[in-house]
């Protein structure tokens, strides 16, 4: 790559600062030396993550009318993206920025504006425009000159958010009309910027030619490079400290090594020498048989991006994923970092544990959500408050993933992959050269099934990303794709799926009754009342499970059979950490106990029951529910029994799925034989069909906004969770049996740690990173708007202070368990539907 020289710029003997310290104990940083920490940084990343080679791939993959460009216009992009990070800054040459911001005494008389991004961009194009137009005539010019212009765009929103193109010509214009903010531009001027005789092709993005998903990643990782170099040539200079530790797999042999100590692979190991290994225990010679049918079938397909692990529930996916994992990287040195994402919190909790209990301290692994704390006192070499902490390197680790494993939720994910903030796009180049497993795809909300495989497979192919994707219920995306099979860029790798699936261990662990679907007049008394049936036939209580769709019902039901004799205990999302880790315990060690609960038990919830009842709502839910019951594969008797009391469809809003579900005979075939191709056949067949109308919501009108790098428009699409939520905070005394937890206590100390405007910004995120763990035992979610419903509600809730609504009299929405009394909460607060 041919980086440009900084002394056809500016005068780099001239005092142009980049930064000062603004508590004047350190001499202020010169423009050249910051973008020369940044030339370092890039450097850096490049050999790390590989993303030199990722990015002259891309442009090598880029066409124009069909064909691929040739080696010096791949050549030529590639520079002008590199170059695009290391001259981000070359604006603050602006007078007025020299003069505002850094208080240099030689443009003191200076009168500009202060800000520097726009002209940076500015700076950048002319720089460019002659070498393109010196070179290249008609559509193959504007091809290059829209390049030149997007990658300026990204310069330009550096120290913003990014939006759209429109109106970035005009703004360059008006700039370019700056002549004292180019007084120090060597060249004097930026007259070979001709916005306005580009605008209008610039405008159309030449539709033709580039494809508009590859466009939109290239950008978005140029992005996420300039803010990461950026930042991290700025640490440098703010914190005296080097960034040298990124977070990567280095040593796979020794992590194998440990991984081979862990009691489960050392039962594989002797099952593979000796087949009758677990005569005593079939379900572990066929579990060992689906870790052996899947390494070897990676193994067969390391040229693929996207894989599939389609195990039934019970059968060890995360094992088998760790094991795939470690062996890619084992393959592949270019690979070193694994991204583990879940659908839920819970699954997160599980996964760790995991992870500790095969790793320990050999490998350093994190949680990214909103309730783990950026610096754990294990993590802590020193006392927080001695002013030792090096709380700046947390936050940065923290915000660039700088982690050889991470687990997060997919939402974290698609912020990465789609959203616009700066802090969203920190760690995508991360991305790069790592391997991405995602669970419970299936959860992902449907209506955009379609645009998250095209943005799966094209992600994995650019950034040469490895995705597993893991589930017990998995639906066949890849029949969104349009390509040959010798092109697809996936492979199963269970080849034969129903020999675990049909295996009776798996498949008749539960048997299956759908009678009391026939009761078209279904209530919570003939359900108790058939509950005692149950029990009067088994003779026994033993474990039941009762699964409800909503919490409502599910409160309903448990005050209605509470005062049995047995114990009956209710589980809901509502129930905090302490809580929940508590009753789970109970749950797993009683043996006559009655749960009622809602979908929280379906994902990440390590319970083995007898019997279970269920309110029916979607296929995926019902299988996972089946989880729950006989985990183990080791009892006899346990059954399953499904009734329809509470409306899905007005809980999943518009998910395709509710169209179908167990009062269809032809689904509960589906659900008996472990056989869910017919169902997700159907699904994606609605799914096609609605993306094939000329609508706006049409796939290729998608396409077109990505072509077009609206940013905005393209992350609203692809949102997860369209539910918008907030905060209650109820405070009370917790007794943890050891311990004693204070929410009013830590009220006092958010609000302190929030009005302290004397401490630094690194150090109150960690802070109220460990506070924030705490306070979730006191905060509950109440939905403010659900898109897909269209619901909303007002709250009269005056107290509100941060993200959270502080709530007076908490006691009173409080039951006697200390769990949340939704229903009174709102009829005091006048919860109203607008």
């Amino acid at each position: 790559m041919n980086f440009c020289r900084l002394e056809d710029i500016f005068d780099c003997g001239e005092k142009f600062y980049a930064h000062r310290d603004s508590k004047g104990i350190k001499e202020k940083e010169t423009l050249c030396e910051h973008l020369s920490l940044t030339k370092k940084y890039l450097m850096l990343l490049l050999e790390k993550k590989g993303i030199e080679d990722i990015v002259h791939g891309i442009a090598g993959n880029m066409r124009l009318d069909g064909s691929k460009l040739s080696e010096d216009y791949v050549e030529l992009i590639s520079d002008m993206f590199f170059n695009a990070v290391y001259l981000h800054d070359t604006g603050k040459i602006n007078p007025g920025f020299q003069n505002r911001r850094m208080e240099n005494e030689r443009f003191r008389r200076s009168r500009e504006g202060g800000g520097h991004s726009l002209l940076s961009a500015l700076i950048f194009i002319d720089i460019y425009t002659p070498v393109i137009t010196g070179r290249y005539q008609g559509d193959m010019k504007f091809y290059m000159m829209n390049i030149l212009y997007s990658f300026a765009y990204q310069i330009s929103r550096h120290h913003t958010y990014l939006k759209s193109l429109s109106g970035f010509t005009d703004l360059l214009e008006a700039k370019k009309r700056e002549k004292s903010s180019l007084a120090c531009y060597k060249p004097g001027s930026a007259d070979r910027v001709n916005t306005v005789h580009f605008k209008k092709r610039l405008e159309r993005r030449i539709a033709r030619h580039i494809d508009g998903i590859e466009f939109y990643i290239l950008n978005k990782l140029l992005f996420s490079l300039i803010l990461a170099c950026d930042y991290y040539a700025s640490y440098e200079y703010f914190n005296s400290n080097a960034i040298q530790d990124i977070g990567i797999i280095e040593n796979v042999e020794k992590l194998l090594s440990i991984y081979g100590q862990y009691h489960v692979c050392k039962g594989i190991e002797k099952y593979k020498a000796d087949r009758q290994h677990f005569k005593e225990m079939p379900i572990n010679a066929l579990r060992s048989e689906l870790f052996m049918e899947a390494e070897r079938s990676l193994l067969q397909s390391m040229d693929k991006g996207i894989f599939y692990l389609e195990a039934p529930t019970g059968g060890g996916k995360t094992n088998i994923s760790i094991n795939l994992a470690l062996n890619i990287i084992k393959e592949d040195r270019r690979y070193n970092k694994i991204f583990y994402i879940f659908p839920f919190n819970t699954l997160v909790e599980q996964t760790k544990e995991t992870f500790s209990e095969v790793f320990g301290d050999s490998l350093k692994f994190t949680v990214i959500n909103s309730i783990t704390p950026i610096v754990t006192k294990e993590e802590e070499q020193t006392d927080a408050d001695d002013g030792r902490a090096d709380y700046e390197k947390s936050l940065i680790d923290r915000q660039f993933l700088h982690y050889p494993v991470v687990l997060t939720t997919h939402v974290n994910l698609f912020n990465i992959l789609f959203g616009t903030g700066r802090e969203a796009n920190f760690a995508l180049c991360h991305l790069c050269n790592s391997i991405i497993i995602l669970d419970e795809i299936q959860s992902y909300r449907n209506i955009i099934w379609n645009e998250i495989i095209l943005f799966l497979d094209k992600y994995s192919k650019l950034l040469n990303m490895k995705i597993i994707i893991m589930s017990a219920t998995l639906p066949r995306l890849e029949e969104f794709l349009d390509m040959g099979q010798e092109d697809k860029m996936l492979s199963y790798l269970i080849k034969d799926r129903d020999r675990f699936f049909k295996a009776p261990f798996f498949k008749d662990r539960v048997r299956l009754d759908f009678q009391l679907l026939e009761d078209k007049e279904f209530s919570l008394d003939r359900l108790k009342e058939f509950l005692e049936e149950v029990i009067a036939k088994r003779g026994c209580v033993g474990k039941i499970l009762f699964e409800f769709i909503r919490k409502s019902t599910a409160r309903d039901f448990y005050n209605r059979i509470k005062g049995r004799d047995q114990r009956v205990v209710e589980l809901t999302g509502d129930d905090n950490k302490f809580f929940r880790n508590s009753l789970l315990k109970e749950i797993q060690e009683a043996r006559d106990i009655i749960v009622v609960a809602t979908q929280v038990v379906e994902a990440g919830v390590n319970i083995d029951m007898d019997i279970g009842f269920k309110d029916i709502s979607i296929l995926d839910s019902e299988e996972q529910f089946l989880g729950r019951i006989n985990r183990s594969c080791t009892k006899l008797g346990c059954e399953a029994y499904f009734f329809n009391l509470d409306d899905a469809s007005k809980i999943y809003g518009n998910d395709v799925r509710t169209q179908m579900d167990l009062r269809d005979t032809e689904y509960q075939q589906y659900l008996a034989d472990k056989d869910f191709s017919g169902f997700y056949k159907r699904c994606i067949d609605i799914l096609k069909e609605r993306n094939s109308e000329l609508n706006k919501n049409s796939i290729n009108a998608f396409i077109s906004q990505a072509l077009e790098l609206e940013f905005l428009k393209v992350q609203e699409k692809m949102k997860l969770i369209t539910q918008e939520t907030f905060q209650l905070y109820l405070p009370y005394i917790l007794e943890d049996g050891e311990n004693t937890i204070d929410g009013y206590e830590l009220w006092h100390k958010y609000r302190e740690l929030c009005l302290d405007g004397g401490m630094e910004y690194a150090q109150k995120k960690v802070w109220l990173s460990r506070l924030s763990e705490q306070m979730a035992y006191f905060t509950y979610t109440i939905i403010a708007f659900d898109a897909a419903s269209k619901d909303a509600i007002r709250l009269k809730c005056p107290n509100s202070f941060g993200s959270y609504f502080y709530v007076d009299e908490a006691q009173r929405f409080l039951t006697e368990d200390k769990k949340f009394d939704r229903k009174e909460f709102m009829n005091y607060s006048g919860g109203i539907f607008l």
